[in-house]
């Protein structure tokens, strides 16, 4: 449980540093029409001396009528000036709407993160309750094989996973005796006798659900790249070797919808030791063993 916090807590900091960068949106343009406001203000308090610099009024105030035509001209080249600040005014507003914009945009994001968050890490608790359910007893024939991966009486929880997948995976290599390459549909037929027709009742819940979490991951249309990755890996680190090997037999299976796909497109094979890539590396795409980029 204290690696789960590690990881929960993972995407809040993230969250928290994106947050504080957003924080102040809008302080440039507060700046701008801050000096616009100060500009105006001072031009209006100082109006008196810059009518006196123009020769409009005398120092004492009094009005000079011979200059007033000058000074007249003078204020009216100021008309570029003023259509000047109606464009930043303009601009100023353009801006002010784009950021609420995009502050409304990053606040839906988050919440959505948010929800999918919660949601991915119930699902994920739903997970190690199913396998905790799991329930799997290696058939006679196997047990009398004499192989050392065979054990009587039943396997729960881990146990379960790690007995399935030894016998399926010998019972794929005998059947593949004399044959050049393993072929999907062998694969599929082990898995079909002795996992999904004894122990459908437990193990369907529990690959159906890991579907569930992979596949609303690839469909979110908000989250970014990196970010289903994110929580592609988190699924991934929760999960043995034996459970993504047998996870990748039941993809085979007429069953699992598409859940092949998603093995190879979250790379879910790329840690997988070497042993058990032997049976499943003529059935997969290369791109299933890769690193992500």
């Amino acid at each position: 449980m204290a690696g789960m916090s590690e990881t929960q807590s993972a995407p809040s900091k993230v969250n928290s540093e994106e947050n504080s960068s957003r924080s102040y949106p809008f302080a440039p343009l507060m700046i701008v029409l801050f000096l616009a406001l100060l500009g105006w203000i001072l031009w209006g308090a100082t109006s008196h001396i810059w009518a006196i610099w123009a020769g409009a009024i005398e120092p004492n105030g009094s009005a000079v009528p011979a200059k007033t035509s000058a000074a007249g001209a003078w204020g009216d080249s100021f008309g570029g000036f003023n259509a000047l600040v109606g464009a930043i005014g303009t601009s100023a507003v353009a801006a002010t709407l784009y950021l609420q914009y995009r502050a409304l945009e990053e606040q839906k994001k988050d919440q959505h993160l948010s929800r999918f968050e919660e949601n991915f890490f119930i699902l994920l608790e739903l997970v190690r309750s199913l396998r905790s359910d799991l329930v799997y007893e290696q058939t006679s024939q196997f047990i009398a094989t004499g192989s050392m991966y065979a054990k009587q009486g039943k396997h729960t929880s881990h146990a379960a996973i790690e007995s399935a997948y030894n016998e399926i995976n010998y019972w794929v290599f005998k059947k593949h005796e004399g044959r050049p390459k393993i072929k999907k549909s062998m694969i599929s037929a082990q898995y079909h006798n002795y996992v999904h027709s004894r122990f459908e009742y437990c193990f369907s819940p529990y690959f159906r659900i890991i579907y569930t979490i992979l596949n609303k991951i690839r469909e979110d249309k908000i989250l970014s790249h990196n970010e289903k990755y994110y929580y592609s890996n988190i699924l991934r680190s929760q999960l043995t070797s034996f459970e993504i090997g047998l996870m990748a037999f039941n993809a085979t299976s007429q069953y699992s919808k598409d859940l092949s796909d998603l093995i190879t497109e979250f790379r879910f094979l790329k840690y997988l030791p070497q042993k058990r890539r032997k049976v499943l590396g003529d059935i997969y795409d290369k791109k299933a063993y890769e690193a992500r980029t």
